[in-house]
């Protein structure tokens, strides 16, 4: 899956603010965390939502989750944050959904170029 295909999907489960969080990857419906990728979890943080879109069972390093996060803290860094998490744990709901809205379009601009130097080794991408 693409980076920019996984942002879209994450940012589609944290797009009601009802099912946003800050604090933690994710909670179940009591308000307990679980892993964000967790059957369970209905609420998720901007970086958990990245993460559960694929699902406990990918490989991390190869299957764009890492250079979706890549693109997320850019983006939390254009804004003026230290990270997405950061951004996602201090900032209002409508900043997070701008940092995705700036991560997809720079994702659908370098994820093929990116992803084709992940796989030969070069790991100064996204910047």
């Amino acid at each position: 899956m693409k980076p920019s295909d996984i942002l879209i999907r994450a940012k589609e489960k944290i797009s009601d603010r009802d099912h946003w969080i800050r604090g933690c990857s994710a909670l179940n419906a009591m308000f307990r965390p679980v892993g964000s990728s967790d059957p369970q979890a209905r609420y998720w943080c901007a970086s958990g939502a990245v993460t559960s879109v694929l699902g406990a069972d990918y490989n991390f390093a190869l299957d764009g989750p890492s250079l979706a996060l890549t693109y997320l803290d850019d983006a939390a860094g254009e804004m003026g944050a230290s990270g997405i998490v950061f951004l996602n744990d201090t900032r209002f709901h409508e900043d997070v959904m701008e940092a995705f809205d700036r991560a997809i379009e720079k994702a659908k601009l370098h994820e093929d170029t990116d992803l084709k130097k992940i796989m030969e080794g070069d790991q100064n991408v996204g910047r």
